[in-house]
């Protein structure tokens, strides 16, 4: 498929940010939630068919990465927080995030929680932005991010403030009943442009989302 493609990505590098964070609660459990990368992954298979070095950092998720795929696994938000800060990500073309990263982070106990007690109460605090990070290591490259919302009336207008908070070149809102899901509806909203509604698997709507920002990955 990559060598009949257009290759209209052919000599750019990209990475996909995809999958779940997963918090520790304690030396055992985690606190984490329902992404299957689905998205992630389509999102690099796409790129890479189009002709791209695809890079994905991969959390907690249960849809396997091909082998041709570059893939960085990382497990919390502080491992993702790291990557970031650490690795040449102003080396890329683009960097899309569609992962669910979390907007909470239990404080961890040592050891094991014991069982049998009549009720468990968590302290979460908030989670550090990834998206700062990325920006600042990265100021000049073409950045796209997710939102999820729970109701489709908030989705516009919460995806537009997600674009001008980070800078961002573009992004992608949907619902939660993307999460898990073959086929769902996204929007898709360019920073300058016109937002569309598109509706399918999440394959095709992968290439839709690569259609619409890779002109910021070729410049």
């Amino acid at each position: 498929i990559r060598l009949l493609s257009p290759m209209t990505l052919d000599g750019k590098r990209l990475l996909i940010i995809g999958g779940a964070t997963a918090e520790a609660v304690d030396d055992i459990r985690l606190l984490t939630n329902r992404s299957s990368g689905k998205m992630a992954v389509a999102l690099a298979v796409a790129a890479y068919e189009n002709g791209a070095a695809v890079d994905i950092w991969y959390g907690n998720a249960t849809e396997p990465v091909p082998p041709f795929i570059n893939l960085t696994p990382f497990t919390g938000t502080q491992d993702l927080l790291t990557l970031a800060r650490q690795k040449s990500v102003n080396a890329y073309d683009g960097i899309i995030v569609c992962a669910a990263i979390a907007n909470y982070i239990p404080d961890r106990v040592k050891g094991k929680i014991p069982s049998g007690r009549p009720e468990l109460i968590l302290t979460c605090h908030p989670a550090p932005k990834v998206l700062d990070v990325l920006r600042k290591s990265a100021p000049s490259v073409p950045l796209i991010a997710f939102k999820a919302e729970e109701k489709k009336a908030q989705l516009r207008r919460k995806t537009q403030q997600l674009i001008a908070r980070y800078q961002l070149q573009g992004a992608v809102g949907n619902t939660l009943t993307a999460f898990g899901a073959q086929d769902t509806e996204i929007l898709i909203l360019p920073r300058k442009g016109k937002a569309v509604w598109k509706k399918g698997t999440k394959p095709i709507l992968a290439k839709e989302i690569l259609n619409t920002f890779e002109r910021f990955f070729v410049r």
